[in-house]
């Protein structure tokens, strides 16, 4: 099986075999790349859908820059 492509990835199931495979995806995209942030909130949002919320934040804040520049709604979005 070939590397799939971000529109593939943004296409799979919410399960735990989706995440590793958003995991190998990520190994060999560049960070903060469009591709990059897109599969990594996606994995953020299957881990939250699977009931690890507090690990779909942890996977998040470290690309959040400066909270203060989030309006309510993101805070909120992020939280939930």
């Amino acid at each position: 099986m070939g590397k799939l492509s971000l529109s593939e990835i943004l296409k799979l199931d919410i399960s735990n075999q989706s995440i590793k495979r958003i995991d190998s995806f990520l190994a060999d995209e560049v960070n903060y790349s469009d591709s990059y942030m897109k599969a990594i909130a996606y994995k953020a949002l299957m881990m939250h859908k699977l009931g690890d919320s507090f690990g779909a934040i942890n996977i998040l804040e470290p690309y959040i820059r400066d909270y203060r520049l989030l309006t309510p709604i993101a805070i909120i979005s992020i939280c939930d």
